[in-house]
């Protein structure tokens, strides 16, 4: 089939009848040489450009399907018309909507450029999910802290971030087991300094119970 042959035709059509965009009309404009193969002109350009022709929504799509098979390695046309086949009646009503044959023909186009990009995250290192901070670290990061407090302004946007927010741990109920172990006097190591319960040493370090417990886990705290 010659694919240029019948590209041309729809071309020389559109550009016979003299459209002109109307609220009763649609159309689009359509690059005759795409940009990424050196054609230049905007699509607002319509008007006067010799670049830029009006289509039907149907012309349109059809010869960017045309264009993708006469240049079948452009990764950019590629692209154009997979864009095309997912941008229809949920955006536009008056966009075409393209068969089953040709968004099959695009999706397998688009997956194949995909395929040779390396990978987004290729040479990073791993993730650091799951895997515990040694006490060196979590020492520093408390020195780096200790000390510092929050202004007024910092206090009002985190105040403004939680607004409207459901806590995590709303309709959470903590076990008899967890409920013994708040009352359990629990002493700081660095400070030395002994608390007669969970609640008491957050309230001490202002901050939650549950901060209190995490900070058992990584061995800053101990239970007496």
């Amino acid at each position: 089939m010659n694919y240029q042959k019948i590209y041309d035709q729809i071309i020389e059509r559109a550009r016979s009848e003299v459209r002109k965009k109307k609220s009763t009309v649609y159309y689009e404009a359509h690059h005759i040489l795409p940009r990424c193969l050196g054609g230049e002109g905007l699509t607002i350009q319509w008007k006067t450009h010799p670049n830029i022709v009006l289509l039907t929504a149907r012309e349109h799509f059809l010869c960017h399907w045309l264009l993708v098979r006469l240049h079948s390695e452009n990764a950019k046309l590629i692209y154009a018309l997979w864009i095309m086949c997912n941008t229809g009646s949920g955006t536009n009503y008056r966009r075409y909507t393209p068969s089953r044959r040709a968004y099959e023909e695009s999706k397998n186009l688009h997956s194949k450029e995909l395929k040779k990009k390396p990978v987004w995250n290729m040479g990073k290192l791993p993730s650091k999910k799951g895997i515990s901070q040694t006490r060196e670290h979590i020492e520093k990061r408390i020195k780096a802290h200790k000390g510092t407090t929050r202004t007024e302004e910092a206090k009002s946007k985190m105040s403004e971030a939680r607004k409207g927010k459901i806590p995590w741990n709303k309709g959470l109920h903590r076990s008899e087991e967890q409920n013994r172990n708040y009352k359990k006097p629990v002493r700081h190591k660095e400070t030395g300094v002994t608390y007669s319960s969970i609640n008491e040493a957050s309230l001490a370090f202002k901050c939650t119970g549950q901060t209190i417990s995490n900070r058992l886990k990584k061995g800053i705290f101990e239970y007496t």
